[in-house]
Formats: structure tokens, C-alpha cells, sequence
């Protein structure tokens, strides 16, 4: 479907599907993506996350809480040498620390492939409409990330607004991904606790 400007007789392409398919496609090659990224290193993206809050990246608080009472849940970084220490006390050894710094340098590098998808001035313009949207529907910076409902959303054919299978990810989360915020290529800000109840 293309619309026609009358002035300058360009063609401007445009989309049947509605705005919540593509974000729901982007969610889910993003899950897609992340989880591929990760397991390749042979964790998980709670994993992630906890290498971030133990190495003091992230703040939370209340996460470090949760896995102080859990603290089996950070076994698997002591087994593979990354994380030593008592909970509470955990740090990064020196193994965790490279560990840490090459995965930041992967993702940095998937965020600059999004980024680069279109111009920067593109990309802020999409990044601004996008929160000014969600404000708009009563979103406020203290509200934890939403998890995701049972139903389905925009995953059909053209013109079919959600009625398509509805994805959940790996954690039964559809969001927080670290997208970039902002153009620049040297972000190196996982955003860790975009979805920090991947912690628990």
C-alpha cells in the first residue's frame, strides 16, 4: 500500500499492519535475538542481569534482597568461576569481569545493528514518539515493566488487528530488551533492570 504526494510525486510507503504488530514483532525478534546471543555463551538472560547487579552496573536493591534469599540461583556464575563470595557479598572474579565485558561488547554491538536501521534523527524521533505515546495511555517513569498477558496481539495477517498468536518469551516476559537510547554506538548501558524481575 504506498500513499502519493501530490507535491513532489514521491511515493511514501506505508504500512496495513497497526502500530501494536510491529511492536510485537520487534518484541519478539529482540526476545529471539537476546536469548540466541546469550546461550551461545551458555547462560541465560537472568544470568545476565545478576553479572550486572553483582558487579555493581545496576543498582536494585531489592533484587540483591530476592537473591540473597535465593542464593542458589547464582550457583551457575560460581560454577563456571565468574562469581565468588557470600551473598550479599558477591563480586565479580577476574574471569566474571572479562566475561561481563565481552557480553556488554555483544550487546552493544546488537544495539548499534537496531540503531543503524534508520538515521539517527530517525531513530530519536521513534525512541521520543514512542514514550510520548505511552504517556499519552498514563505510563509514568516509577512503573515496573509490564508483563505480559495471555492474550494475543497483532500477529495475523494485514488488517487483522490481534487476533495472532500470542508470544511470550523465554521468561514469560515481552519486554525490556536494553534497546539504545539514543544513536550512539559506544552505549554500554544494559539498562539492567529494564526487566530486573528476570532476577528472581
Amino acid at each position: 500500500m504506498t500513499t502519493h504526494d501530490n507535491h513532489n510525486d514521491t511515493t511514501v510507503p506505508t504500512s496495513p499492519r497497526p502500530l501494536g504488530y510491529w511492536l510485537r514483532v520487534i518484541d519478539r525478534r529482540l526476545d529471539d535475538t537476546m536469548r540466541d546471543l546469550f546461550a551461545a555463551e551458555g547462560i541465560s538472560r537472568r544470568d545476565w542481569r545478576r553479572l550486572n547487579l553483582i558487579a555493581g552496573t545496576v543498582s536494585d536493591p531489592r533484587m540483591i534482597d530476592r537473591l540473597a534469599a535465593r542464593p542458589e540461583r547464582i550457583a551457575p556464575l560460581i560454577e563456571r568461576g565468574w562469581v565468588t563470595g557470600e551473598p550479599r557479598s558477591w563480586s565479580l572474579t577476574e574471569a566474571g569481569d572479562a566475561a561481563l565485558h565481552s557480553l556488554h561488547g555483544r550487546v552493544s554491538s546488537l544495539r548499534a545493528t537496531i540503531a543503524d536501521a534508520v538515521s539517527p534523527e530517525d531513530f530519536a524521533t521513534t525512541m521520543s514518539s514512542l514514550e510520548a505515546i505511552a504517556r499519552q495511555l498514563g505510563w509514568s517513569d516509577d512503573e515496573r515493566m509490564p508483563r505480559k498477558h495471555g492474550r494475543s496481539f497483532g500477529h495475523g495477517r494485514p488488517g487483522e488487528h490481534g487476533h495472532g498468536v500470542a508470544h511470550r518469551s523465554e521468561h514469560g516476559h515481552g519486554h525490556g530488551h536494553g534497546l539504545p537510547h539514543g544513536h550512539a554506538h559506544g552505549a554500554d548501558r544494559d539498562r539492567g533492570t529494564d526487566r530486573a524481575d528476570e532476577t528472581e
